[in-house]
């Protein structure tokens, strides 16, 4: 494969929360604690499935050890995310709309102040990260298959967004290799976007940098001819995934309770 360079227990028991607009509040976090969380598959009178998030805190770093603070659902299972301190949370819950689709809403908990609150309505199903300190969103939206993509950047804090198209430049004709879907992690303090085609070759990386509001495309697959799968990089390789999915599967993140 080509080498390229980037630039660049015991649970104290509380109400559990179900689709609210308004700030809720739980015991905010010690110093000594810090968040984990804990999936719970559920089915509602029709037969459907949804997931169930419950919010602990957790003492000196030991999962036996732990308080239970809130529960929220429906959530999208794969979108609890935490900062690099597992202080603040951010969470998607999913509704169910009358027309069979569904409503997205962003969600931060602050261990700090010990709240929940709306962040952002409506983020769509797209790929969606936070930054490592919790002070950026950025979400994907594109109808797939699609050669371009719209990221969107918002700021918490100021709750200012703003928005970027980033169209990769494909060489070798786009109807044989459409780029078949989108995905974003986080990497220090920037995001990176990533292209790929059918069986999660990549073809094109670009980094959002919140200090310095651009977009800057870092690799692009520069085969004009002989186009071979080969030559392009997989989604797993080095520099191509983050912390998210790890935590999925860490125990001392999600607890198996």
């Amino acid at each position: 494969m080509r080498s390229f360079l980037f630039i660049f227990f015991i649970a104290v028991q509380v109400p559990f929360v179900f689709s609210t607009d308004g700030v809720i509040s739980f015991p905010r976090l010690a110093d000594n604690e810090r968040f984990a969380y804990s999936i719970q598959n559920m089915q509602d009178d029709q037969g459907r499935h949804w997931q169930r998030m419950t919010m602990f805190a957790v003492r000196d770093n030991d999962i036996n050890d732990v308080s239970e603070l809130f529960s929220w659902g429906p959530v999208r299972w794969w979108d609890v995310q935490f900062t690099n301190d597992f202080k603040i949370g951010f969470f998607v819950e999913s509704n169910r709309t009358e027309g069979g689709g569904f409503l997205q809403h962003l969600y931060m908990a602050n261990g700090f102040n010990g709240q929940v609150k709306r962040v952002l309505t409506d983020v769509g199903h797209g790929a969606l990260r936070i930054s490592m300190d919790g002070r950026f969103v950025s979400y994907l939206r594109s109808a797939l298959p699609a050669q371009y993509v719209h990221i969107f950047l918002f700021d918490v804090e100021n709750e200012i967004m703003s928005e970027f198209k980033w169209k990769p430049n494909r060489p070798y004709p786009a109807e044989r290799f459409p780029i078949g879907g989108w995905r974003i992690i986080r990497i220090d303090d920037m995001f990176r976007i990533i292209a790929i085609i059918e069986w999660n070759y990549v073809v094109a990386v670009a980094d959002i940098d919140p200090s310095t509001m651009e977009l800057v495309t870092v690799w692009e697959d520069p085969e004009l001819v002989g186009f071979s799968y080969s030559s392009l990089p997989l989604l797993g390789d080095p520099g191509l995934f983050d912390d998210i999915g790890a935590q999925f599967n860490d125990p001392n993140v999600r607890l198996q309770r």
